[in-house]
């Protein structure tokens, strides 16, 4: 009687494990946790693309060879400045490319917001075809001075548009095509040539660049920082400091709010000694990334120098989770 009860309570439990829909949900596996570094250079002069599932940079390029980033998705219209530079531009009021002098900027040059948003770029809605005073900002210390352009027109396939010197001389009409598979397409106004910047948008995760941060509590002062930015492309980030960070886990995604402000990294996961002239990082800092792959990522800086003790080189721990 004893093995007839053993063998329909055995039944009974192997019916109700094939339920349709009940599924057994397997544990979730952590990657390994990876140490990696890349070099800027003491200068900052290079901004290095980096890609978190290859663990391999993706792409690098030098701060100093663009001037504009224009959306390259087919809807796109949007125009970003190369803020390693600090670059300024200025909407005037006028169509006319010919009655545009340096005096109408009077003072009112604005900054791409450091976020990142395209609703808050200094170019804006450029497609009325009003003529725009571009600051070049400076490289190396040296002022690379001023162009004036207009956007002729956008559509899905290019952009046309025109530029030229603050007194006219050296006018050019470019043309510019889209290509989705990028965020942006990218312009020198020293040439008037297309350059290569970014990889394509689903090889990378972050940047380590110079860029353009503007203190709002401090009379909106721009100041320029190094630091790590964010792939505008399906990526967000949230930084945790109440959790240690070998105690983050797949466990904790469910409590964060994520946010696509590219700038949310940023730079002040370091701190410069005015005494002895060394960096330190903030071990109470952590990042948990999510990417235009899908998967979630814990990041935290360990290092900002290397053995030689040269700036420039930012070092971090990361692990998928």
């Amino acid at each position: 009687m004893k093995s007839q009860i053993t063998a329909i309570l055995f039944s009974a439990l192997l019916l109700h494990s094939c339920v349709p829909g009940e599924t057994p949900v397997p544990m979730h596996e952590a990657g390994d946790m990876t140490t990696s570094s890349v070099a800027m250079g003491s200068d900052y002069s290079w901004q290095i693309y980096f890609d978190l599932k290859t663990n391999t940079v993706a792409g690098k390029n030098l701060n100093h060879i663009w001037d504009l980033g224009l959306e390259a998705s087919p809807g796109g219209y949007h125009v970003i400045l190369n803020n390693a530079r600090m670059m300024t531009a200025y909407r005037t009021d006028k169509t006319d490319p010919a009655t545009v002098t340096i005096s109408d900027t009077a003072g009112r040059m604005r900054f791409d917001s450091p976020s990142g948003s395209l609703d808050s770029t200094a170019v804006g809605d450029w497609r009325d075809q009003h003529v725009y005073i571009i600051n070049r900002g400076s490289h190396n210390g040296v002022s690379l001075g001023y162009r004036k352009i207009r956007l002729e027109s956008v559509d899905d396939k290019q952009y046309i548009f025109r530029f030229s010197a603050m007194d006219g001389s050296g006018e050019q009409t470019i043309t510019l095509d889209k290509d989705d598979n990028y965020n942006f397409v990218f312009l020198s106004l020293e040439n008037g040539a297309q350059v290569s910047v970014e990889p394509p948008k689903a090889d990378w995760d972050i940047v380590f660049s110079q860029y353009t941060h503007i203190y709002y509590d401090m009379d909106n002062t721009p100041y320029t920082v190094t630091g790590c930015l964010l792939n505008r492309y399906q990526t967000t980030v949230v930084m945790d400091t109440a959790t240690a960070f070998s105690a983050i886990g797949f466990e904790n995604l469910a409590g964060y709010h994520f946010s696509k402000d590219i700038n949310t990294i940023g730079f002040d996961w370091k701190a410069y000694s005015f005494d002895n002239g060394t960096y330190t990082t903030d071990p109470r800092k952590s990042y948990i990334i999510y990417t235009s792959k899908g998967l979630y990522y814990k990041l935290h800086f360990i290092d900002f120098i290397n053995n030689a003790g040269e700036k420039g080189n930012p070092k971090w721990e990361y692990q998928q989770l």
